[in-house]
């Protein structure tokens, strides 16, 4: 695939991941978007200890999101598609995340905010549970 095609995804990766990850903030009350917090081209939306990292790796031509949940000096970290079949929403390949160019990351910001928005509630509700058995990595700041 051409490097120019994923170049335009570079272009608009901002405003597109935060026009579909925006129902973060407007109906669970996360903060963000929040660049500052990523290496490399992302986005991040925080709160009550959890957060939502949305990255666009050039290497793999790829778009990942992960889940971070904080518990004190304690961090649970897991990709998305863990967490959602942690959860027994959807098979792992529901995911997609294939950003190689404008259509294809599209789709994949689109399938990413709907898994988002579907497993929220469980992480609201027992994230630790759900994290470890997503089989989060765990660490101690």
């Amino acid at each position: 695939m051409s490097r120019r095609a994923f170049g335009d995804v570079a272009k608009v990766f901002d405003e597109e991941a935060e026009r579909a990850f925006g129902f973060l903030v407007t109906e669970y009350g996360l903060g963000g978007p929040d660049r500052r917090s990523i290496v490399g081209t992302g986005v991040a939306y925080t709160g009550s200890g959890l957060t939502y990292r949305v990255s666009l790796d050039p290497l793999e031509m790829t778009v990942d999101t992960r889940v971070v949940v904080k518990l004190g000096s304690w961090r649970l970290s897991a990709s998305l598609g863990s967490v959602v079949v942690a959860a027994g929403l959807a098979a792992h390949n529901t995911l997609t995340v294939n950003a190689h160019n404008l259509n294809l990351f599209r789709k994949a910001l689109e399938s990413q905010a709907k898994c988002a928005r579907e497993v929220h509630p469980f992480l609201a509700e027992n994230p630790v549970e759900l994290m470890r058995k997503a089989g989060a990595r765990e660490w101690k700041l």
